[in-house]
């Protein structure tokens, strides 16, 4: 598969592409293909009326059947449980647009999707684990090796309605309890609650349990909240859980946002959709990868509101300082290049600076903390050559140091995990934030264990 990667021009589909392991053991994250398209436009025509309420709320996804965007996710489905092997270039070039294959050819996307099917046999479509609207959907199939895949999609706005993004999250439960699909259900555990009207733009967000504190999750880079779709009911079992979709992320339901965009818009952004759907403090904060930056500028910007911090594999704002002085200047460039270029507007460099400037000038106040970081290596994201030895001890060193910003925060190694823990070891990220949450709620219960100590 790392042959692949290293054939694909365009650097940030390249670096995103392949986040899954071999087919047997499936141990780290995510396969992902998209197209990197600054935004994902959500809406904007007539042609599915049906998936839109009248006040821009998604409806159920019963109402998917028969529409161009329903139809995309069962062909997908289709293909991937006939094993792709009768695909064709023009297929391909059917079901997915033209901007979609400038970045990943057709050749390339049977071969992937011939390795989704080896890799997790045939798929059960459930539903879907959100509403839908007119262009995205996150679908919720079971697969063969016997767990749950969310698989966000988003369509053109007008015939043919081919496939603009799509990737593939393993979503397995952290309760053993299948996740539940709101498909001909009340939802279950995912609420179905509108569009949250911010000022000039709407941003969609899932509330459900009862409790305090609020845990607030925060996906990393390009993601909407699909990813945390295995861990959402188990957290919800033990107090109020809010996720939500920034803008431009890949099937994200919100309206988009100019680009570029910067930690400090994402954290007024958040803190805007916490006042307007009436979701009081105090919040626990939960980021995952560059979601991590978000929810500790957050903390920093508004000290009062935040009671505690989960920070999943997240970035280091001086990552990038310390790997350019590791690499060759032509592997540190085209490191940057396949990060930078993301789909979502993100600009890295203004959130690192933006961070570290935060931590020199308001250093968050003590609280309740867990790092949890992933041990797994994943050379899949790198270019070709990186060193993944030093990136391994750099990983280390910057984890122990987000571990530091608060005394007695606690490092918390998910050992058989990359970097997205909330899919391969999702109890885990679940018992961190129970211990959290509890702390908050009874300081007594926070000790300062061993380094690396599970939680559980």
């Amino acid at each position: 598969m790392n042959s692949l990667l290293t054939t694909i021009s365009d650097p940030v589909t390249r670096r995103a592409l392949l986040r899954m392991t071999a087919a047997t053991g499936l141990t780290t994250s995510a396969f992902t293909i998209f197209h990197s398209s600054p935004v994902f436009a959500v809406g904007g025509n007539n042609a599915m009326p049906a998936l839109l309420a009248s006040d821009a709320t998604p409806s159920t996804g019963s109402d998917l059947a028969g529409t161009p965007l329903g139809n995309q996710i069962a062909w997908f489905v289709d293909v991937i449980n006939g094993g792709g092997a009768t695909l064709t270039e023009d297929d391909i070039a059917a079901h997915f647009a033209p901007t979609f294959l400038a970045a990943l050819p057709p050749a390339q996307i049977i071969g992937q999707i011939q390795a989704i099917a080896a890799g997790y046999g045939a798929l059960t479509l459930d539903g879907v684990t959100r509403p839908p609207t007119e262009t995205q959907a996150v679908a919720l199939v079971t697969a063969a090796v016997g767990f749950q895949l969310a698989i966000p999609i988003t369509v053109e706005e007008a015939a043919p309605n081919r496939i603009t993004g799509i990737n593939i999250d393993p979503v397995p439960s952290a309760d053993g309890v299948p996740i539940p699909s709101v498909s001909g259900s009340d939802g279950g555990n995912q609420a179905m609650t509108p569009l949250v009207d911010i000022g000039e733009r709407r941003l969609y967000r899932t509330d459900t349990g009862t409790g305090d504190p609020t845990v607030i999750l925060e996906a990393g880079l390009t993601d909407s909240a699909a990813p945390w779709s295995g861990v959402i009911p188990a957290i919800a079992a033990f107090t109020r859980v809010v996720s939500y979709d920034r803008p431009n992320t890949i099937a994200g339901a919100s309206d988009p946002a100019p680009a570029p965009r910067t930690a400090a818009e994402v954290v007024a952004d958040l803190h805007a959709l916490l006042d307007s759907a009436a979701v009081p403090g105090p919040y626990v904060l939960v980021g995952h990868s560059v979601g991590g930056l978000f929810v500790r500028l957050f903390a920093s910007t508004y000290p009062d509101e935040v009671a505690g911090l989960v920070l999943v594999d997240t970035s280091h704002e001086d990552q990038d300082v310390r790997r350019q002085a590791l690499v060759s200047p032509e592997l540190f460039a085209a490191e940057q290049q396949a990060v930078h270029q993301n789909s979502e507007g993100i600009d890295l460099d203004a959130c690192f600076d933006q961070v570290r400037e935060a931590r020199a000038a308001k250093p968050l106040p003590s609280m309740p903390l867990i790092v949890l970081s992933g041990a797994q290596d994943e050379p899949a994201m790198f270019p070709a050559g990186w060193p993944m030895d030093v990136e391994a001890q750099l990983h280390d060193e910057l984890q122990n140091d987000l571990a530091s910003l608060v005394p007695g925060g606690r490092r918390v190694v998910a050992e058989n995990s990359g970097h997205y823990v909330q899919q391969t070891q999702p109890d885990l990220v679940v018992e961190s934030i129970r211990a959290v949450v509890e702390a908050v709620r009874d300081p007594s219960t926070w000790a300062t264990p061993a380094d690396g100590t599970p939680v559980s």
